[in-house]
């Protein structure tokens, strides 16, 4: 197989749009729900312009995983495109590729300024993981929730330049995407959940991710508490039913993404806290 077409299967197998344009979406719309922004139809082009780009960035990453899984996948999942093709080569050489234009995007898209510094600083350390940190954390738990970070840091990368931060409501919704890329995680990867301590992980993660719902709810509509309690067992019920049926293999771990879009959407519709 030739290398150019070994590029194209591999974004076919491991980069299917049904699949992650919706999860850029979720970091698009969360991107606007951190600056308590109203959807307006002026706001629809923003929204798709930070869904678009959070699309290519986490390609970047997604690409960048698969290398550093390269080895084992062979052994694991030796039918995937990567880790069957004779050379690492073209690859690295791609995902060099990715980032450079991916900087390049967000300097003209987003200007050079914290964002820019944002995504340099993020493929420093994500470079350093892969290539030092990485060998030196034996433990899984610890390992996946250290590289999930990243996602919070690609809302900000993709968020509006003219956004206005409302502090205590952008670190509520960064930490609401957080919590549902923890809980994707662990739904998601069969390995994960058998590892010590992953259930375990996952149940206080989507405990949070109720609180963290409620807070925001809390912030964005002026709620009492026992409105805010009513809106967390909602939540926490909502968790428990996607969390069962994944087990249950009736629905896909993507799910959570929709139920973030739904949340953090509906947030930024109910306007100003």
């Amino acid at each position: 197989m030739r290398a150019s077409a070994a590029l194209i299967a591999y974004v076919r197998e491991r980069y299917a749009a049904t699949l992650f344009v919706p999860l850029a979406v979720f970091i698009g719309v969360a991107s606007l729900a951190m600056a308590n922004s109203r959807p307006t139809l002026g706001l629809l082009v923003p929204t798709a312009v930070a869904s678009a780009l959070a699309y290519v960035l986490v390609f970047q990453f997604r690409l960048w995983d698969d290398l550093a899984d390269r080895e084992s996948d062979r052994l694991r999942c030796p039918e995937r495109v990567l880790a069957r093709f004779e050379s690492r080569s073209p690859f690295v050489a791609f995902l060099i590729g990715t980032i450079a234009v991916n900087l390049l995007l967000v300097a003209v898209l987003r200007g050079a300024g914290a964002r820019w510094m944002a995504l340099a600083g993020l493929d420093f350390a994500m470079l350093a993981w892969y290539r030092w940190g990485r060998r030196g954390v034996a433990n899984v738990l610890l390992s996946y929730h250290g590289v999930l970070a990243k996602y919070p840091v690609l809302v900000f990368v993709v968020s509006p330049v003219d956004t206005n931060f409302h502090g205590a409501r952008a670190a509520l919704v960064a930490l609401f995407v957080y919590l549902c890329f923890c809980v994707y995680e662990v739904l998601d990867d069969s390995r994960l959940r058998a590892a010590a301590g992953a259930r375990y992980a996952l149940g206080v993660e989507v405990t949070l991710l109720a609180v963290v719902a409620g807070l925001l709810w809390r912030q964005a509509l002026g709620l009492g508490a026992p409105a805010v309690a009513g809106l967390v067992a909602l939540a926490a019920a909502l968790a428990v039913c996607l969390f069962t049926l994944r087990v249950r293999r009736r629905i896909s771990p993507y799910a959570i993404f929709g139920f973030g879009i739904v949340e953090l959407g509906t947030l930024t519709l109910g306007g100003q806290p």
